[in-house]
């Protein structure tokens, strides 16, 4: 087993002596760099928040082979999906000038929550009548928006408050996909549909049946797979 994060340490990668594809390296990859050398080799299993980190260009890069990790933050609280939420749709997250996703959801929901105040999705720098971050968890719907990366802390913030995580990033392969249904506990929308909030909400179900049974899956696959660090 070998673990690193640094690009440059791949050359050291390289050299160790070839394994069984049975019984390979496993590497911690947490690097915005085409690693096709390591990828040719066949013995080196990866493991990071992304597969498809390596290329951000493409979201239909060629995964890594290995398994995708969580996002190492959970959320301070959780609310019960058993009670009505507070919210039906938020977020609150930082602007960054690199990333034209989230200039996007800032531009089309200018103003938006102020004629919706159950759709509370806001972005940096904020107004002095933005709700508290975690107060935005008791939702039935967290938006998950890519910052940078396609990965996002808030993936595991909103499932640890048993809220229903609402994609926002293509290409992204979820934690552990190869044995959890995300379907049963999240949503996943094209990048796409952040210019058009209207549309955006079309896509996700209202039917509170639905929400709770969704929102109960999300708190379960939580506390079975997130809740600590041995779990994780």
């Amino acid at each position: 087993q070998w673990g690193f994060q640094e690009c440059s340490e791949e050359s050291q990668l390289l050299k160790l002596p070839q394994r069984p594809f049975q019984h390979p390296y496993v590497v911690w990859w947490q690097c915005h760099k085409d690693s096709r050398e390591l990828r040719r080799r066949g013995d080196f299993m990866f493991f990071g928040f992304d597969l498809r980190d390596w290329n951000l260009s493409d979201d239909n890069a060629e995964q890594l082979w290995g398994v995708a990790a969580p996002p190492p933050h959970v959320s301070r609280k959780q609310f019960s999906p058993d009670k009505q939420p507070k919210y039906f749709l938020t977020f609150r997250g930082s602007l960054r000038q690199d990333d034209p996703l989230r200039a996007e959801l800032k531009k089309s929901f200018d103003g938006y929550s102020k004629q919706h105040p159950d759709m509370q999705v806001h972005l940096s720098p904020y107004g002095a009548d933005v709700p508290d971050y975690w107060e935005l968890f008791d939702t039935a719907y967290a938006l998950v928006p890519r910052n940078g990366t396609r990965w996002s802390y808030r993936f595991g913030e909103a499932l640890g408050a048993c809220a229903i995580p609402v994609l926002l990033a293509d290409g992204w392969t979820l934690p552990f996909a190869n044995i959890i249904n995300w379907s049963e506990a999240s949503m996943r929308i094209a990048e796409v549909n952040a210019k058009n909030p209207d549309a955006m909400l079309k896509l996700l179900p209202t039917d509170p049946a639905t929400i709770r049974r969704m929102r109960e899956k999300a708190c379960a696959i939580h506390s079975e797979f997130f809740a600590t660090e041995q779990k994780r």
